[in-house]
């Protein structure tokens, strides 16, 4: 009966260690088809067109429209994260799951400017989290997708903040703007961001590990993406940097 009741409890101790622990499984990445001057390609099946990823920190990186990959013309259709997927869960207490960044991405501190050509039709969402010296996002006046400002990359129609570029002090985002995108502010060192009347919504980890955040200033926003202001020092969020709002 003792004999059981030690190996009971032993039972018990791993499975509590088990519970603070996090659980990561790599997922192995997948080859380009053609890389070349810091960009990598991937063929989309059955399709003449390619998907890129900046994978070199060149200080400024041009997107191409067309590609020859073995003889063949492929036009850049889609921007992609320079990411490494896995799954990710933090086990806690009670067998509480708690959901954690479902990709890994690679840090880039040289990129300054990123021109963007009209055919490209598709950005991942973060593909520019951890970009830490990116000043300018130029995408060409005839792309039907996309547009740039000196602020960052918006959707053509202006409604949706894409991505934010690097800076210091106050960010005011551009009139017009309903909608912060997931990770449009991954780590950016402004210190205040100033709403207009517009913005209602801010996507998840819009504003993750911007360390020097403080405050976040609009009188509209009223929905709030998971992990929106983790790691920052915005102050009303719970402790996985959510805010809640009373409806």
């Amino acid at each position: 009966m003792k004999k059981n009741l030690k190996i009971f409890a032993l039972a018990l101790g791993v499975i509590s260690m088990l519970c603070t622990l996090q659980v990561k499984a790599a997922v192995q990445e997948t080859k380009a088809d053609y890389e070349a001057k810091g960009l990598s390609y991937y063929i989309k099946e059955n399709t003449s067109s390619v998907s890129v990823k900046i994978t070199s920190g060149k200080r400024v990186v041009n997107i191409p429209e067309i590609v020859i990959i073995e003889k063949k013309e492929y036009t850049v259709t889609e921007l992609l994260s320079n990411s490494i997927p896995h799954d990710s869960i933090i086990l806690e207490s009670k067998y509480k799951k708690v959901g954690r960044d479902a990709k890994e991405y690679v840090k880039n501190n040289k990129t300054q400017t990123v021109n963007i050509p009209k055919t490209v039709k598709k950005i991942e969402k973060g593909a520019f989290s951890y970009y830490s010296k990116l000043k300018k996002i130029n995408v060409a006046e005839e792309n039907p997708v996309y547009m740039s400002t000196e602020k960052g990359l918006f959707s053509k129609n202006g409604k949706i903040l894409y991505a934010a570029v690097q800076g210091t002090g106050t960010y005011k985002v551009r009139k017009g703007v309903e909608v912060i995108a997931d990770r449009a502010f991954v780590t950016t060192k402004y210190e205040k961001v100033i709403l207009p009347e517009s913005c209602y919504k801010v996507g998840s980890r819009a504003f993750f590990k911007c360390s020097k955040l403080k405050r976040l200033q609009g009188k509209n926003f009223c929905v709030c993406g998971n992990y929106a202001f983790y790691g920052t020092k915005v102050k009303g969020t719970d402790r996985y940097g959510t805010m809640k709002f009373a409806i």
